[in-house]
């Protein structure tokens, strides 16, 4: 179902509207960043590891996985053993009602701070660099657009008034980047993206204007 609003201003047709639908995004994070190695481990729920063999381990919050570039291949090792050269590696929340709940931690490599992120990771390799792809609900996505773009200190209504503004955008441009296989990428050239945010009135602020974007219509 779908409830909306419309309001007239100045001759532009502002329309407020509420789907009740689930938006997954594809966002590319540490675009445009050459990669030859990088670590993942769960946060707080188990992952399903799987590649073009199928699934081959699941990695629990103990568990520390590496992954590595060979050309346009992956090297997938758990404690420092080699489990599988494959073309893409696809790193899944194991249980369905933990999909948007569940995080993980990435480190790209040694000496970078690691970063957490919600949802699912998607990795392939391409031209000797790791590439990277969070797939995330878009209500889940928002919160870490305003931790990274405006922090945690400007006023409440703010932040709810920024929650719009990147769920309009999110929206709006989903065919961005389409012809290279994902949605958005985490740079200014869409909307900065640094994972997941703790901050507790950011979440308050994405909350209560839940699934409410603006579309302009012009007379």
């Amino acid at each position: 179902h779908l409830c909306m609003r419309v309001f007239l201003f100045t001759g532009i047709l502002l329309l407020f509207h509420g789907y009740s639908s689930a938006n997954t995004l594809s966002v590319r994070i540490f675009y445009n960043r050459e990669m030859n190695t990088a670590a993942f481990s769960p946060n707080n729920a188990n992952y399903s590891v799987e590649c073009e063999n199928g699934r081959i381990l699941t990695a629990d919050i103990h568990t520390d996985l590496v992954l590595k570039c060979q050309g346009d291949s992956i090297a997938l090792l758990h404690k420092n053993k080699l489990k599988a050269v494959t073309a893409f590696v696809v790193l899944s929340p194991l249980h369905p009602d933990s999909a948007n709940s569940a995080t993980f931690e990435l480190r790209p490599d040694a000496g970078t701070k690691a970063k957490h992120y919600p949802g699912k990771l998607t990795v392939t390799a391409s031209a000797g660099s790791l590439c990277f792809t969070n797939e995330i609900d878009i209500e889940y996505y928002i919160p870490g657009v305003i931790q990274a773009e405006v922090g945690s200190q400007n006023h409440f209504e703010f932040k709810k008034m920024k929650a719009v503004i990147i769920r309009t955008y999110a929206l709006s441009n989903m065919s961005k980047h389409a012809d290279e296989g994902f949605h958005l990428c985490d740079k200014v050239h869409c909307q900065v993206y640094n994972g997941k945010s703790y901050q507790h009135d950011i979440l308050k602020a994405v909350k209560e204007n839940l699934a409410t974007a603006v579309w302009f219509i012009t007379q």
